[in-house]
Order: structure tokens, then sequence, then C-alpha cells
């Protein structure tokens, strides 16, 4: 039995189907695709001034949860802003 890749109506649609459905089953019906290229989210550079215990403080924390300071200061913010970004939509 072939079986055919339904048309989707959304993304959300094609997502359930591939959850319930085995893809080597359809394998056929599939090309190959190279050079994907995803959009990058826009980042802009920001320089903050913080007092010399603060920036020590936080590559202490940083280094014990191995990851980059900057990195750890980046999740700080987001985690902060994020709520107050989805209540103000």
């Amino acid at each position: 039995m072939i079986n055919k890749i339904p048309k989707f109506k959304s993304e959300a649609e094609e997502a359930k189907f591939w959850a319930t459905h085995d893809s080597t089953r359809f394998l056929k019906e599939m090309k190959e695709v190279s050079n994907i290229r995803f959009p990058r989210p826009k980042h802009k550079s920001l320089i903050l001034d913080l007092e010399q215990p603060y920036i020590e403080a936080i590559k202490k924390i940083a280094k014990k949860k191995h990851i980059p300071y900057h990195n750890l200061i980046e999740r700080w913010i987001k985690e902060k802003t994020l709520p107050e970004m989805t209540a103000s939509a």
C-alpha cells in the first residue's frame, strides 16, 4: 500500500499529522532538501555598566552553571521581561 502525504491547511495540522504517523511510510514521496536557512532573530548590542562586585558575582554564577556570563545575563533579562511582554500584548 502506497501512502500519500496529505495536503495540510496549517502548520499545526501538519505537526499533528507527523506526531501520529511514521514518516518512513512516505519516503518515496519525500525529496531531499539542502541549503535550508532559518531566519535568525535580530540582535542589538547593549552596553551595561555594573559595579565590579556584581560582575564578579555574575561570572561566578555563570561558571557554576557552565555557561558564558553574557548568556546568563541575557537569560535573566528574558526571564524578567517575557511576562511583561506577554501581559501587555
